[in-house]
């Protein structure tokens, strides 16, 4: 049996699997993976970008993703601290957030609930 690695191995499963073309970031864990895509013609690779969007440019971005015809992925970083409203808040979520809340002030991590109500009450 011809000696192998794992990276052909991969990139030979993915060609059995039905994958045509892979979108990645290059760096160094990867390329033993990108040299074998490269020395076949079955998986094309596309090698993307990995840069900050500035906050103004978001809404052409998500607008672009929308209206792309195939598959997309659209990677937003946001505030962890951010929370998420729903549009009605029901009596056991308020109550799991207070709880979480008194926990965090007794387990003296108070600073979070800081952090917590500047990030979404001061904006």
């Amino acid at each position: 049996m011809a000696r192998s690695n794992v990276a052909k191995l991969l990139v030979d499963t993915l060609a059995a699997a039905g994958v045509r073309r892979i979108y990645g970031v290059v760096g160094d864990s990867l390329n033993g993976m990108t040299e074998c895509l490269r020395k076949q013609d079955r998986i094309e690779w596309i090698g993307v970008r990995h840069e900050e969007e500035d906050p103004g440019e978001l809404p052409g971005a998500v607008r672009g993703t929308l209206a792309h015809a195939g598959p997309a992925l659209l990677d937003v970083v946001v505030n962890r601290q951010e929370l998420a409203m729903p549009p009605s808040i029901e009596l056991e979520q308020a109550k799991g957030f207070t709880l979480y809340m008194m926990h965090a002030v007794l387990s003296g991590r108070g600073d979070e609930v800081f952090d917590l109500a500047k990030t979404n009450l001061w904006r």
